[in-house]
C-alpha cells in the first residue's frame, strides 16, 4: 500500500493484494503447456475533512480473477503452432461514501458493483518459408459480457449526444436480475508479423495486428493517480478497438555485440473514450453521461543500440511519437494531443562489472511532459471567481527526467551451496530532481484576487537497501 497526504485536509491511500500460481507441463518433445492462475484485489480510498469535526471518506476498486492456458506445439523444425485460452472474471467496485468526523454532515452512500467477464481463445502460427524468410499469423477472439444486478437507463439521443447538456435526463431504466446479461461484444483480432534476413546480421521485419481493449480509465486530473475510475464496457460504453502497423530494419555489428534497429509505427484508434469538460465522475451512478468517444491516432518512430559484451553493457533508446484525438463534444470537436502524448522519449541504461561479485549500474530517462489542460483565465460571477479553461491539453508539465544508480555485491559463489546471497545499494533520482506531479492553482490567502501556481512534486532523492537471498 502507498499513502499520500496533501496538507491536513486532503489525502488518499491505495493498494494491491495479489496472488499468482503456474503450473508448466511438456507432455512429449513436441508439446508444452502452461497454465496461469491469477488474483488481483486493487483498491483506494480518498480521505477529505472539511473542518475538525466534519468529512468523508470515499473508497473504489476492482478485483479480478484470471485463468490462462498457454499451450506450444512443434509440429515440425519449420512450424510452430501457438493456441491456449483465458478467462477473467471483474467484480468493479464504483464507490461508496462514508462519514468521517464526530458531527459530519455528510451521509453514507453506496454505488452498487459490476459484475463482467472476459473471456478469449487464440491460436497463432510461426512458420520458417525460407532460410530468409519467416512468418507469424494468428487469430485471437474475444468476447466481454457485463451482468446484473444493475440499473441501465435510456436517454433521448439529441439529449445525451448534446454538448451544452452536462447531464442528460433518462426517459426510462431498467432493473436486471444478479447474473443477467446486460450488454456484450465479440472481437475478433487477427496479426500478423513478418521477418526477411537481408544480411546474416541484418533484417527486415514488419507487423500488423488488432487488439480489443473492453476496460477503460477515466480521469479528470492533470496526473495519473491511482484513483482514476476502471470502467467497464456497456449499452453505452463501446469497447475500444486499435489497429497498429510497424515497419522495422534490424543489424548487429562486430559479431553481435552491438544492436541497433529503427522501427515506425502508426496505430488507428475507435471507441477513444474521454470526459467531457467539466465532468462529475466520482460516485456517479450514471457515468456513461459524463462521457464521450472518438477517434484518435498515435505515429512515430523508436531507435534503439545496445551494447552486449564486455565489461561495460546497456542500451541508448529515443522515441519520438505524437498521439491525438478527436472527439465530438469534446474541445468543440477540433483534433487535441491525448493526455498521454510525450513527444521525447529517452532512456539510457548501463551496467559496468567490475569484477564478477560487483556491479555498478545506472538508468537516466527523460520525457516530455504531459499534455494537460490548465486555467488560462478567470471572471467573478456573484463574488465568486470562476476559472476560464485552455483548449483541451492545450498545456503541458514540465519535462520529466531523472537518474537512478545502484551498486551490487554478490556474496562468494560456491556451486556447492545451497544458498546465494546478494546486497543492493541503490539512489533514486540521485540529482533530486523535482519532477511535477500535478500543479495546483489556488487562491492567494494575501490576495484573493490573485491566482497562485504551485508545483508540487512527491520524492526527492531516495535511498534503498536490499538483500536477496535465493535457493
Amino acid at each position: 500500500r502507498d499513502v499520500f497526504k496533501f496538507g491536513d485536509q486532503f489525502g488518499f491511500d491505495w493498494g494491491n493484494r495479489t496472488a499468482t500460481a503456474r503450473w508448466n507441463h511438456i507432455f512429449n518433445d513436441r508439446l508444452f503447456s502452461n497454465l496461469t492462475l491469477i488474483y488481483s484485489d486493487f483498491d483506494y480510498s480518498i480521505q477529505f475533512s472539511v473542518d475538525d469535526n466534519s468529512g468523508a471518506k470515499i473508497t473504489s476498486g476492482i478485483r479480478d480473477l484470471q485463468a490462462k492456458y498457454d499451450l506450444t506445439y512443434f509440429i515440425s523444425p519449420e512450424l510452430k503452432a501457438f493456441f491456449g485460452a483465458s478467462y477473467i472474471d471483474h467484480r468493479f467496485k464504483p464507490g461508496s461514501l462514508t462519514p468521517t468526523g464526530e458531527a459530519s454532515f455528510f451521509n453514507a452512500f453506496d454505488l452498487a458493483p459490476q459484475d463482467a467477464t472476459e473471456a478469449a481463445g487464440y491460436v497463432e502460427l510461426e512458420q520458417t518459408l525460407s532460410p530468409r524468410l519467416s512468418l507469424r499469423y494468428g487469430l485471437r477472439t474475444s468476447w466481454f459480457g457485463i451482468f446484473g444486478p444493475g440499473t441501465t437507463y435510456t436517454y433521448d439521443p439529441e439529449e445525451f449526444n448534446d454538448p451544452l447538456i452536462q447531464t442528460p435526463t433518462p426517459i426510462d431504466s431498467v432493473s436486471h436480475a444478479p447474473g443477467e446479461l446486460i450488454q456484450s461484444y465479440l472481437g475478433f483480432e487477427p496479426r500478423a508479423a513478418l521477418r526477411y534476413t537481408l544480411t546474416p546480421t541484418s533484417s527486415l521485419k514488419a507487423s500488423y495486428d488488432r487488439t480489443y481493449q473492453y476496460l477503460h480509465l477515466a480521469s479528470n486530473a492533470t496526473a495519473s493517480l491511482p484513483t482514476d475510475l476502471y470502467i467497464p464496457s456497456s449499452q453505452y460504453v463501446r469497447p475500444q478497438i486499435a489497429d497498429q502497423w510497424s515497419l522495422g530494419y534490424f543489424r548487429n555489428f562486430e559479431a553481435n555485440t552491438y544492436e541497433t534497429s529503427v522501427e515506425v509505427y502508426y496505430k488507428r484508434m475507435f471507441g477513444q473514450l474521454d470526459l467531457k469538460d467539466g465532468a462529475d465522475i466520482l460516485l456517479n451512478s450514471r457515468l456513461e453521461t459524463q462521457l464521450r468517444q472518438g477517434y484518435g491516432w498515435s505515429y512515430g518512430a523508436e531507435f534503439f543500440v545496445q551494447k552486449n559484451k564486455g565489461d561495460l553493457t546497456g542500451w541508448v533508446s529515443y522515441t519520438l511519437s505524437w498521439t491525438e484525438r478527436e472527439i465530438v463534444g469534446i474541445n468543440q470537436g477540433r483534433t487535441f494531443y491525448a493526455k498521454n502524448d510525450r513527444r521525447h522519449n529517452v532512456s539510457v541504461v548501463g551496467t559496468y562489472e567490475f569484477s564478477p561479485r560487483v556491479t555498478l549500474s545506472g538508468t537516466w530517462v527523460y520525457l516530455t511532459g504531459n499534455a494537460v489542460t490548465f486555467p488560462e483565465g478567470k471572471y467573478v460571477f456573484n463574488g465568486n471567481p470562476v476559472a476560464v479553461y485552455s483548449e483541451r491539453n492545450g498545456y503541458r508539465l514540465p519535462d520529466y527526467h531523472r537518474m537512478d544508480v545502484s551498486l551490487t555485491l554478490q556474496g562468494r559463489r560456491n556451486d556447492e551451496r545451497k544458498f546465494k546471497r546478494e546486497w543492493n545499494f541503490s539512489i533514486y533520482n540521485l540529482y533530486w530532481r523535482k519532477n511535477a506531479f500535478f500543479i495546483d492553482f489556488r487562491q492567494s490567502e494575501d490576495d484573493p484576487s490573485i491566482t497562485e501556481v504551485k508545483k508540487v512534486y512527491l520524492f526527492g532523492l531516495i535511498p534503498s537497501i536490499t538483500y536477496n537471498l535465493s535457493f
